[in-house]
């Protein structure tokens, strides 16, 4: 898995990565704190679940779902944050949820080294 991280004087720190892992940045700039501590403890909290578990565990945010299981990590797009209101709207305007990306996947490994990476950068850019 090939990314980069980037401190934009506009939008602040974001991971540019592949298009088929769009929702691990996505997930990482909108449903985590941009902080090397949080990050660490983020990293913390998966390493001790992924040992201590036997069955899968989830992570929960507001608009996307982490998920560990078996080695293997997927970031889901959780469409019950679609109120009722905006499902209404979408079929009277005949409109569609793109469900194309709905799921992001990759090896717990990997993972685990994006994250800290991620933790290094925000640590070494003072975030």
């Amino acid at each position: 898995m090939e990314y980069q991280f980037i401190k934009d004087p506009i939008d602040g720190f974001r991971l540019l990565i592949t298009d088929e892992h769009t929702n691990i940045a996505r997930w990482l700039s909108d449903e985590t704190p941009v902080s090397s501590t949080a990050v660490k403890q983020l990293i913390e909290n998966i390493n001790s679940n992924s040992k201590s578990f036997y069955h899968d565990f989830q992570i929960n945010g507001k608009e996307m779902m982490l998920t560990v299981c078996n080695g293997e990590v997927a970031i889901k797009i959780n469409h019950h944050g679609i109120s009722e209101q905006e499902s209404e709207r979408f079929t009277q305007e005949m409109l569609s949820v793109d469900t194309s990306t709905d799921i992001c996947e990759c090896g717990l490994d990997d993972f685990i080294c994006l994250l800290q990476d991620w933790h290094d950068f925000l640590k070494d850019n003072r975030a």
